[in-house]
């Protein structure tokens, strides 16, 4: 069992963000005797399960942390980020093209 300090160093996280999200009901952790937080390995891996989800752009190590046990909510999930990148890239598009068209009239020229 892990402290919520240990625990927010390796899943990425502040201490405050594992109290805020035990505070809307998405984590259960347990308490010791002195009423501290303890986290498991069902905690760690649902609190990574969480940032997945919240993060439109998941790295690495999420995405292992997670593909060790594919199921259709794995499946399902990275579908779904996906299209979000899908949907995003016209916008991304369009960012660009007025960024490029901002540095040009100040006379920049692009990829300077």
């Amino acid at each position: 069992m892990l402290t919520i300090g240990e625990t927010a160093s390796l899943c990425a996280v502040s201490a405050r963000m594992l109290r805020h999200r035990e505070s809307v009901g998405l984590l259960h952790p347990e308490r010791d005797g002195n009423g501290y937080r303890l986290y498991g390995e069902h905690d760690i891996a649902h609190i990574r399960r969480i940032r997945l989800y919240r993060d439109p752009e998941p790295n690495v190590e999420q995405i292992g942390a997670i593909l060790g046990q594919p199921t259709k909510e794995t499946v399902a999930l990275l579908r779904m980020h996906r299209d979000s990148i899908e949907q995003r890239i016209p916008r991304c598009r369009r960012r660009c093209r007025a960024s490029t068209h901002r540095a040009g009239t100040r006379g920049a020229t692009p990829h300077q």
